[in-house]
């Protein structure tokens, strides 16, 4: 009855699931505020001597977490394509999400009512509820710019294998959502009854149009469809979301509180996507100038590769690996394709910030893009039909690298790459050698080692004038080896 377990209780997980995550991301966000101010305070060596404490029970014990949770589970080749598990420490969080999440849903009983009439199955309604829950957070990870990284410090392309788990989980709770609807509907009116909950006009709406977006949803996502068509994949992406929150509205008919869930995914949503447009899209940005692109040059090189060299507006500061996305108006308007930055940025003080010249100087972003399918096919046709061509880039960025000063806090680093996956490795070569040139006395770092798989001895040439250079370097300030 409704006396005994209430349908208005039954929002009530919901709020719980709310409060799960918000409480999962305040750790995570005292954990990065922690993280930049003990990287803050640490002092690094002087005299090009490493000054190293012996390891402590604590340092031990980080080391032993780091060396459990950053491991991953080794996938067959075959399945590689298809499955794609985190590191176990992510894992962990998402398998400890999916055990509360189960509790909450069947810990609870009854789980049906004895009779239509006394009000919808309580099961149903709880895990709805849920569902409508998982919607901010999901829309939250979903974003290149977005309030997770914000607060948490953590990339989005790291925050997208959680965005697609947890779309998975709204999967697995809206259809607990709906089972329980369709089997009362047998027990007390058989087909008839079945029918009418499928075309259901009111109060509450059919919920059938939003679980099936949210399927397509789902299996669109999977590895090799998103991989056979992603630009498809991606524009079909964004549409089905809108449809998905769209149809929400209507299925839940602004029943108690379900609509706030929704009104706050979409604040999220206009937070991430206008932060993206005028800050993030510098053609676009209130401070430099509306609608120009950055000058570019693009430069054929061995191996399908094509070398872009873009000058950047004043101002655009970026961190070893980051990437950005550029749009090249001349060769494919609609085209917006992430290239890592393989320059290194101008080496930034301890102290006295506001004089870097940084932040007034056109640095210029070097990338390397490899021609596949797609825009960068089209680039590569573009480059060559005239060597040293010209063009106009719009850039949309940064976003993604590491946080930490890895400089200023290990004595060495261990660069490991294969391929194009070198832009993001040499990227930190060359900010560690200029940061030891500029301030030898800020960097801890005394070794660099580079490991490179490559297909063909030839594609060293795409970066072998840069090598070439940070070597001389390291070799003329006597600190650094590599």
């Amino acid at each position: 009855s409704q006396a005994i377990t209430p349908f208005v209780g039954q929002f009530e997980y919901g709020h719980w699931c709310t409060y799960y995550y918000v409480c999962i991301l305040f750790i995570l966000m005292l954990v990065h505020l922690y993280t930049l101010w003990q990287d803050r305070a640490s002092k690094p060596t002087t005299s090009g001597s490493a000054k190293t404490s012996g390891a402590t029970i604590w340092t031990k014990a980080l080391a032993a977490g780091r060396w459990i949770s950053y491991r991953r589970l080794s996938i067959p080749r075959q399945l590689r394509g298809i499955l794609n598990f985190p590191s176990f420490g992510v894992l962990a969080l998402l398998l400890a999400t999916i055990v509360l999440l189960t509790c909450m849903v069947f810990a609870a009983r009854p789980y049906y009512r004895q009779h239509f009439g006394y009000g919808s199955p309580p099961i149903a309604i709880r895990s709805g509820l849920m569902a409508f829950a998982c919607v901010p957070i999901l829309i939250a990870l979903a974003g290149k710019a977005n309030i997770v990284t914000l607060l948490t410090g953590i990339s989005h392309e790291k925050l997208n294998v959680i965005h697609q788990w947890v779309a998975w989980m709204s999967l697995v709770l809206s259809l607990i959502h709906t089972i329980p609807f369709f089997t009362a509907s047998v027990w007390e009116g058989g087909a008839a009854r079945v029918k009418s909950e499928f075309y259901r006009n009111g109060p509450l709406y059919s919920g059938v149009p939003p679980l099936a977006m949210l399927l397509g949803l789902c299996m669109l996502s999977l590895p090799p469809l998103r991989k056979w068509a992603y630009e498809t994949f991606y524009y079909l992406h964004v549409l089905m979301a809108v449809t998905y929150v769209g149809l929400l509205f209507w299925h839940a008919d602004n029943t108690e509180d379900s609509w706030s869930y929704l009104w706050a995914t979409i604040a999220l949503w206009l937070a991430s996507y206008l932060a993206r447009a005028f800050w993030y899209t510098r053609p676009l940005n209130i401070h430099n100038e509306w609608l120009a692109g950055a000058p570019t040059t693009l430069t054929k090189l061995a191996g399908d590769m094509t070398e872009i060299e873009v000058l950047a507006p004043p101002g655009f500061t970026w961190r070893p690996s980051q990437h950005v996305f550029l749009r090249f108006p001349r060769i494919s308007p609609l085209d917006n394709h992430p290239f890592t930055i393989v320059s290194a940025p101008l080496p930034k003080p301890l102290t006295d910030e506001k004089d870097f010249p940084g932040l007034q100087h056109r640095q210029t972003l070097t990338f390397l893009a490899r021609a596949h399918a797609g825009f960068t096919k089209k680039l590569a046709a573009y480059t060559a039909a005239s060597p040293d061509q010209t063009a106009s880039a719009w850039i949309d960025g940064p976003y993604g690298g590491i946080t930490r000063p890895i400089e200023r806090l290990y004595d060495t680093m261990i660069l490991v790459a294969g391929g194009t996956g070198i832009t993001a490795s040499l990227s930190w070569l060359l900010h560690v050698v200029q940061s030891a040139k500029a301030y030898p006395d800020a960097v801890r770092t005394k070794k660099i080692v580079l490991i490179w798989s490559m297909k063909e001895s030839t594609h060293f040439g795409w970066v072998e004038s840069l090598l070439a250079e940070a070597v001389a370097t390291a070799r003329e300030i006597e600190t650094l080896d590599i």
